[in-house]
């Protein structure tokens, strides 16, 4: 249960940090929620299901978002990468 409270504050930590400049033109979000982990860590299924309903709320706002769940180090990369050219 600490594990998910622990995530949970990040994924918002990070989607506030997302906001700090919405008055820009533009108005992109990456969101990231990964519910499958590995190396013995139990799965958090609604980490998935809350970016999700982020990611949807955000597009009612007017963002151009990018939703990425359950990716590894490799596709979170990509996905940073493919975010920036947004």
């Amino acid at each position: 249960m600490r594990h998910f409270k622990f995530y949970r504050l990040f994924l918002a930590a990070f989607i506030t940090c997302c906001f700090i400049n919405v008055h820009a033109e533009k108005k992109v979000a990456l969101v990231w929620g990964n519910s499958q982990y590995v190396a013995g860590w139990s799965s958090l299924p609604v980490c998935s299901e809350d970016a999700t309903a982020i990611n949807q709320k955000l597009k009612s706002l007017g963002f151009t978002t990018l939703l990425v769940t359950n990716c590894n180090q490799e596709e979170m990369r990509r996905s940073l990468k493919e975010f920036a050219s947004i």
